[in-house]
């Protein structure tokens, strides 16, 4: 039974390198995979609160996965003064003019929150109901009239478009 249970290495913090690590994170943007291993006490320092919930973001901004994206860190949006560090720290865009100022950091807060930096948009998931087009009940009038006229190659040609138009209203359904 004691062959079950097999004892791993004990690591280093990667912070400090005195005490074990005991508190190891694993973070993945675009397929590249970083383990982060530290101990509590440089956790605790670095704004990882092990005992409660935390944000993404507070985990990344703690352990410095930002700071490629800091430009001297005094960087503010000119015209409603959000610094690059409460925007790491959490805080939302203040103004337009954020999206200019902080678009670096703003492209890494988004890959890491979504698979990508671009909205795509969803598909509906239910079909959208095609209501049969005024012009199809006006050609099935013309139709009629031919008929009534007895001309019978503007009644055949009339058909044709019928027959085309509710072709393409069938696709229309389909996709």
């Amino acid at each position: 039974m004691a062959d079950l249970f097999v004892e791993w290495p004990k690591m280093q913090c990667e912070s400090c390198g005195e005490y074990e690590a005991n508190v190891h994170l694993t973070h993945v943007v675009n397929g590249m995979t970083r383990e982060i291993h530290v101990c509590e006490e440089c956790a605790g320092k670095n704004g990882i609160n092990i005992n409660g919930a935390m944000s993404l973001t507070d985990i990344l901004v703690g352990l410095g996965a930002l700071e490629e994206a800091e430009d001297g860190g005094g960087k503010a949006c000119p015209f409603c003064r959000l610094t690059a560090a409460e925007l790491r720290k959490g805080s939302r865009p203040g103004c337009a003019v954020c999206y200019e100022t902080f678009g670096a950091e703003l492209k890494i807060i988004l890959a890491d929150m979504q698979k990508g930096t671009k909205h795509v948009g969803k598909v509906p998931g239910v079909k959208a109901v095609v209501v049969r087009s005024v012009p199809t009940e006006n050609m099935e009038r013309q139709l009629a009239d031919a008929v009534a006229r007895e001309d019978f190659e503007a009644a055949a040609r009339i058909r044709d478009e019928i027959r085309n138009s509710k072709a393409s209203e069938e696709l229309e359904k389909k996709s």
